[in-house]
């Protein structure tokens, strides 16, 4: 295998996540190397650090119900020499372990041998797994099922990615070939944005495509090549690259720009993607990078992003029935998206929006500079209307040319028409950015201050904001005034939670909406009433629970468990009679087993 050289991290790494969540300071270095020993390739079909979640409906089965589960495994004690995405048939999964008529786990295996394919029992806590009884019971919560992972992860469908990949969210996409999901992670170790083509296939499963192979100098068919990855401003080597541990990513779509937005939890820069790409580019492209966490001198990461919801009067969820116009200022009129972003390691969240330049509309531009020789005495000033001699380039070459009026001012430059007089950089720039207290109490200790943001309700009159030291929920009311712009004001007293919470969702159960939030530290899911604004039922999972990811036609949330390296089942129905409580896992319970 040929050695490549790569970016390896300076001194130790705290091998769990709290350092992952908490501590800036990743250090990569880019050095010479000889023969640099490539390391040990993760293992196929196993859950290493699973750090984000995805739930993909590309394929369904019968039901409706998404097939795949995606699941980021971020290697964070390097013990491997990449990070991978897998892909989780939850058909599968769930066929093994549970009983859709009676809505209940299948009853313990009594015979000796199993029969070919999956049998549908469970074995008793502590028994052996095989690919035939791949499920039994938890020893220390014998009504919880846990099922070891290999069965239901497809080998054909693992991708490899750098080292401390982050959390999963998704772009729809079309090309000649038709629709597919573009899967994103932000990826820390080597700072980039990965992304992964999910497509459907003739036999009714999907491929991955990320470039695989595409690295220079690199031979391993898994690694994710670097057309898939985003690692420089407008996709070009010689201009900024990506600031240092991205962390989260919200996508966006509003007017006719389809926007992401990365915040990272360490330094002060928040990322903006035109998902689109640039003028004369192919592709995504980064096109911003203001420092946007940046205040009193001190860069302070950044974490939650939510999108404010915007509509028209009767175009929004509620149709007719919403009883006025929700369209803030900042959105002109709802063209651009109206963004919350909180910092990591202060009491702030900012608000902001991200827009282009255009031409004049109608303005028929044609840059003097490029076709000299068609023109008669046309300035170079940058503006206003010219008359010159201008025609089809090949119509010029032959010296036939007419005289017409032509925009001879300020232009959208294409990527290598950048420095040039008059040229203008026209993709869309985080603008207006205006910072607000959420409430809450802070410790003076350096550490954590705030984790995910959500909005609680359809029409964005309330945010909410997951305070980290000491755990709490602060609710803010972010309904418009008279003038159109957000109160932005605190509107309750904060609600007590777990620990160190990271991770937030707002699940809406027939009207009934819950927060679902994640604590790392005690190993528990958090399930707040956002109507009656209180705590209403904890749920114990994993070690280390993290990301988070709605399944909602089963009507259950997975949990990712990252230093236990499984994957918590629980469940959200109504009609069960274990609503809120764990029903499976995704791996076996063998806590810091990695």
């Amino acid at each position: 295998m040929q050695a490549r050289c790569s970016r390896r991290p300076l001194g130790n790494r705290v091998k769990t996540l709290v350092a992952l969540l908490a501590l800036p300071g990743w250090l990569s270095a880019a050095t010479g190397c000889q023969d640099r020993n490539l390391g040990v390739d993760p293992p196929l079909s196993q859950l290493v650090f699973p750090s984000g979640l995805y739930v993909d409906d590309t394929v369904t089965d019968a039901n409706g119900a998404a097939k795949y589960l995606f699941v980021a495994n971020g290697n964070n004690d390097l013990r491997f020499n990449a990070g991978t995405v897998a892909t989780v048939d939850l058909e599968r999964f769930w066929d093994a372990w549970f009983d859709t008529a009676t809505q209940t786990s299948f009853a313990y295996c009594t015979t000796r041998a199993p029969s070919e394919g999956v049998d549908q029992c469970i074995e008793p806590p502590g028994g052996p797994t095989t690919d035939q009884r791949p499920c039994r019971r938890l020893a220390l919560k014998p009504q919880v099922i846990e099922c070891d992972e290999r069965p239901f992860i497809d080998d054909d469908l693992i991708v490899h990615v750098g080292d401390f990949g982050t959390v999963l969210t998704a772009s729809d996409e079309s090309d000649s070939n038709g629709d597919f999901t573009r899967l994103w992670l932000p990826v820390r170790g080597d700072p980039s944005l990965t992304f992964i083509d999910i497509r459907p296939s003739s036999d009714g499963r999907v491929t991955l495509d990320c470039d695989q192979g595409g690295r220079a100098g690199d031979s391993n068919p898994r690694r994710c090549g670097d057309r898939s990855r985003l690692r420089y401003a407008r996709n070009d080597e010689d201009l900024d690259e990506l600031g240092r541990e991205p962390f989260t990513m919200l996508i966006t779509e509003q007017g006719d720009k389809r926007l992401a937005f990365v915040a990272h939890v360490s330094g002060s820069q928040l990322t903006l993607v035109d998902l689109d790409g640039v003028l004369g580019g192919s592709g995504p492209a980064i096109v911003d990078q203001p420092d946007l966490f940046f205040r009193d001198g001190q860069q302070l990461g950044g974490f939650g992003l939510a999108q404010r919801p915007c509509f028209a009067l009767g175009e929004g969820p509620l149709g007719a029935l919403d009883p006025e116009p929700n369209v803030p200022s900042i959105t002109g009129g709802c063209s651009r998206p109206m963004i919350y972003a909180g910092y990591r390691f202060a009491p702030f969240v900012t608000s902001f929006t991200a827009s282009g330049l255009a031409l004049p509309e109608g303005s028929n531009y044609v840059d003097p500079r490029q076709r000299q020789d068609c023109f008669v005495d046309v300035p170079l000033s940058c503006g206003g209307t010219v008359v010159g001699c201008t025609a089809d380039p090949d119509q010029c070459a032959g010296g036939s040319a007419s005289c017409q009026s032509v925009y001879a001012g300020q232009y959208c430059a294409t990527p290598d028409q950048l420095g040039q007089p008059c040229a203008l950089i026209c993709e869309p720039r985080v603008r207006s950015d205006r910072t607000l207290r959420p409430g809450g109490l802070f410790p003076s200790q350096a550490g954590p201050v705030l984790g995910d943001l959500a909005f609680a309700d359809v029409r964005g009159d309330t945010l909410l904001v997951l305070q980290t030291n000491p755990g709490a929920l602060l609710v803010v009311d972010t309904s418009l005034g008279n003038d159109g712009e957000p109160l932005d004001q605190p509107s309750s007293p904060p609600i007590e939670v777990c620990a160190e919470p990271t991770r937030m969702l707002v699940y809406d159960d027939h009207g009934q909406r819950f927060a679902l939030i994640s604590c790392f530290a005690a190993a528990l899911i958090y399930v707040v009433d956002l109507e009656a604004r209180r705590v209403v039922n904890t749920v114990v999972v994993g070690t280390g629970p993290h990301d988070l990811a709605l399944d909602v036609v089963r009507e259950v949330l997975y949990v990712a468990n990252t230093l236990e390296s499984s994957v918590s089942v629980v469940d959200l129905s109504r009609t069960r009679r274990t609503r809120f409580q764990e029903l499976a896992r995704i791996g076996l319970q063998e806590p810091l087993k990695q």
